[in-house]
């Protein structure tokens, strides 16, 4: 199975960039997500993917997700925002990390969720679960230091 995943870079343009996603394990199955880059995520049917941690029960149409992967740099407060309403879970060492707070969506931006989270340097999983859409635009950035 493999996702369109399409990096927003300078000037609002797009490149796309097609990556293959192996079920087989968390870390090689998950769409890599880079600090300070937004990234359009096609979403999967839940039950084609294999979530670390178990994502919340969700019905149609609100029952598609994806997996992605993002190595953090430097400690500090992170803010995760989408265009889609979805369950957003981070991951560490095969657990979900608690939810630092909630944030207002940015004004005259396309967000419908943002939540803060406090992370560590190294690499962190993203679950996001009860997604009703084929693609979502999933950003992550780094607002505080510690």
């Amino acid at each position: 199975m493999a996702f369109l995943v399409s990096r927003r870079v300078r000037h609002g343009r797009r490149l796309p960039l097609l990556v293959g996603l192996m079920l087989a394990s968390s870390l090689s199955g998950e769409v890599p997500l880079d600090v300070g880059q937004t990234a359009t995520i096609r979403s999967s049917p839940q039950r084609e993917l294999v979530y670390p941690v178990a994502p919340p029960l969700t019905q149609a149409p609100a029952n598609r997700g994806a997996l992605l992967a993002v190595d953090i740099d430097e400690p500090g407060r992170y803010r995760l925002s989408l265009d889609a309403d979805a369950w957003i879970d981070v991951l560490l060492d095969g657990r979900a990390l608690p939810v630092a707070a909630h944030d207002a969506p940015r004004a005259g931006s396309n967000e419908r969720k943002a939540l803060l989270f406090d992370l560590a340097p190294g690499p962190h999983g993203i679950a996001l679960s009860g997604l009703s859409v084929p693609a979502v635009d999933v950003r992550i950035e780094r607002v505080t230091t510690p």
